[in-house]
């Protein structure tokens, strides 16, 4: 299994059930959303109506799954893959999205809700490996949507391919801060930007 694998899955599934031509990109985009907690108000925020709309309708089929997401972000090739050439403009892109991936990340908003997550794991980020991993902005992100995903094994699966080995004692503290953040209501726009800038990565 591997990254272009994952996608023709994800992008298939998108020509099956949304009437409108996407590109990888969008696509994955939906895919994630469609996995994450309050789907239908970030999908409404993110596309026009009729994607939404078909979207919505058709959320369970078009999720990512755990064994996807792994394959996209967290296997060797999802997560260390890079291009064999790059041309001058594909190096200003990729610089312009990682100037508006920092913006993002300096937001208080977001400072607030990695703060969040690093308490609820903080047994599990004590060890060097974890640690290590968590220290990336690309993990803190990935965490983030990990953390919003509607179903709680799936959650706890896809935290797993991040980090590898997650402490027990941590777990409770956890599942508090997923059910605090469907209690609270999430930041719809943060949420769907950080949504946006993972899919943009692969």
């Amino acid at each position: 299994m591997n990254v272009p694998g994952a996608l023709a899955r994800v992008r298939e599934r998108t020509k099956h059930h949304i009437p409108v031509v996407m590109n990888d990109g969008d696509a994955l985009t939906i895919a994630l959303t469609c996995a994450a907690m309050e789907r239908d108000a970030l999908l409404e925020l993110s596309h026009d109506r009729i994607v939404a709309t078909e979207a919505s309708r058709s959320a369970g089929r078009l999720q990512l799954t755990c064994d996807e997401f792994n394959e996209l972000f967290c296997s060797p090739t999802g997560a260390s893959a890079k291009p064999t050439f790059a041309t001058r403009r594909d190096i200003v892109a990729v610089q312009a999205a990682a100037a508006a991936l920092q913006l993002q990340d300096d937001l208080a908003e977001t400072k607030a809700l990695h703060a969040d997550i690093a308490n609820a794991l903080r047994t599990t980020l004590a060890e060097p490996a974890q640690k290590a991993i968590w220290s990336t902005a690309r993990a803190r992100r990935l965490i983030v949507l990990t953390l919003l995903r509607e179903d709680d094994a799936d959650a706890l699966a896809c935290l797993r391919h991040i980090l590898g080995e997650v402490v027990g004692s941590d777990l409770r503290r956890w599942e508090d801060l997923r059910e605090e953040q469907r209690a609270q209501g999430l930041d719809l726009m943060l949420v769907s930007e950080t949504l946006a800038a993972v899919a943009g990565c692969v």
